[in-house]
């Protein structure tokens, strides 16, 4: 069966609040599905917005390859 890749959020793992509240229970719902994988950041956002902006930024570049290189 094809393998699917869901991404979430940037913050994991998700604080309360709206979309993050959505984030962690379906984080929750699809753990166990195995099917399914998730690519999760490694490291804390950094405070200063710039810095959080290239992280986000990196981020999305390195999923991005992770996604297109997958075996």
């Amino acid at each position: 069966m094809l393998k699917k890749t869901l991404l979430i959020s940037y913050n994991f793992p998700p604080v309360v609040g709206g979309i993050e509240t959505y984030s962690f229970d379906l984080i929750n719902y699809f753990k166990n599905k195995k099917n399914v994988s998730f690519i999760i950041p490694k490291l804390k956002k950094p405070v200063n917005r710039n810095l959080r902006a290239m992280s986000m930024i990196l981020f999305s570049i390195i999923t991005f390859a992770k996604i297109i290189f997958k075996k």
